[in-house]
């Protein structure tokens, strides 16, 4: 958890059915992270230019670390069973500092209700020396949209 860093990977997605591969690069330059602190935390935010095609979400674990989980959606054949995702190569570049990272926390209601109570840090999680959260890319879900069977890599 002591450290952050920059992923360039590339990645694969594979289908049983024909065996097919659909190689991307996914990259994450130092220029496209925005720093911030809060109540003694460091925030980031992930910006990619326009064009890229990538999104950025947190992965809702509150309690946990808020870092931005990038997602890329890819579109694979409708009758594609038994999709996987594999990383072929990464690159990491370390960022110098001592980083305590924002706990993620609920949303605040837009109703105007009584926003939620403050979520303590993991401390499991914020105790530990290990590298947080521990992989670099899963298959998050596979959905159709308009006729067209897609998936989405985090």
């Amino acid at each position: 958890m002591k450290k952050v860093i920059s992923l360039i990977l590339s990645a694969i997605i594979t289908s049983s059915l024909y065996s097919q591969k659909i190689p991307d690069l996914l990259s994450s330059d130092l220029s496209f992270l925005d720093f911030s602190s809060e109540n003694n935390y460091s925030k980031i935010k992930i910006t990619y230019p326009v064009g890229e095609k990538c999104y950025y979400s947190t992965q809702c674990k509150f309690g946990e670390p808020e870092i931005p989980v990038i997602q890329k959606k890819f579109v694979i054949p409708i009758n594609a069973v038994n999709v996987t995702v594999s990383v072929l190569s990464v690159k990491e570049n370390q960022i110098n500092g001592d980083f305590s990272i924002f706990p993620e926390q609920p949303p605040i209601p837009s109703n105007n209700s009584v926003p939620p109570s403050w979520i303590e840090p993991n401390p499991k999680i914020y105790n530990s020396d290990q590298d947080y959260p521990g992989k670099i890319v899963e298959l998050d879900r596979v959905e159709s949209t308009l006729g067209y069977k897609v998936v989405i890599v985090n």
